[in-house]
């Protein structure tokens, strides 16, 4: 019987957990559409370029001399960088780009290597750096910070490769982005961007920053969804099964009797027979101790019986071998249809007769 009450339990908080989760969802979710997402893409700042090639006028090195330094590469391909022609060799690869990879990037005139990816080796290059950021943004780059980062970035939560951060300084704190094994340029990022990246972390559950819509928390939260629906069903079932909830076509009211456990004599209050014996005693003005308001799970709504009648689970947890054994019972358990007479637990009555005195 354990394990049945704890079941129950596990559903209110499963419950708690997965509403919690929702009212996130939907909030986020609301202000994900009050967000300007043309801005927070950097369109307003991202000037357009191409790695088209164009008419080189000096000759190019010869692409076997290039593959005979590097025998393990498994794609090459002529790009031009600022009008400069470099192969870019490729090394090794994953499906997407954010993931980590390895490249070389020569130059396809003098056969000069250009390594963007160390720190000490790209001093050297720094002003290409900033002409491929320069390139991208619409405005002159000014006044501007310039850094190397490696994953996990902040700003870029998938990227696996060592990119170049160049701050503009601008009002919207934009700041470029460069793959460095590639010198490529990936995004602007701005004030409306990371407030746009902070709602898509709290809608998609992305707790960690893996950047991925497939992350842990949201399994996690699936998996307790299921769980929550099916203990839901099992708890309906278990309702119905036990007539605490029942498909009503009509009502009729019932008349019970009460007995006073102080006097010698018999009340009766009537109400819906379908209704609970708690709500039929409270709604006569019959006060009766409930904690927990009806719920089942605090244990002081007792009364007793002239009739046997059934014995539910949250009795078998909550009430004591003797208790139920001398017609001990929940009134929030039974309907009223059940009885035809009750007496109050003597606990509930010494607890309102001792209210009544201090009112």
């Amino acid at each position: 019987m354990t394990l049945k009450i704890n079941f129950k339990k596990i559903h209110k908080w499963v419950a708690v957990v997965v509403f919690i989760q929702l009212f996130i969802w939907l909030g986020s979710g609301f202000l994900l559409g009050k967000v300007d997402h043309s801005k927070a893409a950097g369109r307003d700042t991202k000037m357009h370029s191409t790695d088209k090639l164009s008419a080189f006028n000096n000759e190019l090195i010869d692409i076997q001399n290039i593959l005979k330094s590097y025998p393990l590469a498994t794609h090459i391909e002529l790009v031009n960088l600022l009008d400069m022609p470099v192969y870019r060799i490729r090394m090794t690869s994953r499906q997407h780009a954010y993931q980590a990879s390895e490249y070389v990037l020569i130059n396809a005139i003098d056969g000069r290597l250009i390594n963007l990816a160390s720190l000490d080796a790209a001093i050297l290059n720094n002003r290409l750096i900033q002409d491929i950021a320069q390139a991208s943004y619409k405005q002159p780059l000014k006044a501007q910070e310039t850094q190397l980062m490696l994953a996990p970035i902040e700003d870029l939560p998938r990227e696996r490769n060592p990119v170049w951060q160049i701050n503009t300084l601008d009002s919207d704190n934009t700041s470029i982005y460069i793959r460095a094994n590639t010198a490529q340029f990936i995004t602007h990022v701005n004030d409306e961007t990371r407030w746009r990246d902070l709602l898509l972390m709290l809608h998609f559950m992305d707790y960690f920053q893996e950047g991925s819509f497939n992350n842990m928390f949201i399994k996690v939260f699936g998996f307790s969804t299921l769980i929550l629906s099916g203990s839901g069903l099992w708890w309906l079932y278990r309702l119905v099964r036990e007539n605490q909830i029942k498909l009503i076509w009509w009502t009729s009211n019932k008349t019970v009797l009460l007995r006073n456990y102080q006097k010698d004599d018999i009340t009766a209050f009537t109400a819906s027979k379908n209704s609970s014996i708690l709500s039929a005693l409270l709604d006569n003005d019959i006060p009766i101790q409930a904690i927990c308001g009806g719920g089942g799970v605090c244990g002081t709504c007792k009364f007793n019986s002239n009739g046997d009648i059934r014995i539910t689970d949250a009795e078998l947890t909550l009430l004591t071998k003797e208790e139920i054994a001398t017609g001990l019972r929940l009134s929030c358990q039974h309907s009223l249809s059940e009885v035809t007479e009750i007496e109050l637990h003597s606990r509930n009555k010494n607890s309102n007769k001792s209210a009544n005195k201090s009112g």
